[in-house]
């Protein structure tokens, strides 16, 4: 199906414009699970190193370095969350649903 061009013509001048709130909040999750990856694979290795190094119990630098990383993440997630909420006020807003009473 192919649509007629006056359609075709008004959908190629939505997609010119900038992204949408709902395109930069997905490409902010992916960095932030990119992000999570990473930092767990550095708190891994420096855990790592500095059980060697140093002669600590490795169970327990991991296991810290794990609770660093998920607090982290929780904060992101949470930074998610309340944007995925405002960009849903906000929508909500704009078709009227939801206003000042």
């Amino acid at each position: 199906f192919t649509p007629p061009p006056a359609e075709a013509a008004a959908a190629s001048d939505s997609s010119a414009e900038s992204p949408t709130l709902v395109h930069e909040l997905t490409l902010f999750s992916a960095f932030a699970h990119v992000g999570a990856d990473t930092m767990r694979t550095l708190t891994v290795l420096t855990a790592s190193i500095i059980a060697w190094a140093g002669n600590l119990n490795y169970e327990k630098a991991d296991a810290v370095s794990a609770l660093v990383v998920s607090v982290i993440i929780m904060l992101v997630a949470l930074r998610v969350a309340w944007e995925v909420v405002e960009q849903m006020q906000a929508k909500l807003w704009v078709r009227g649903r939801v206003g000042p009473r």
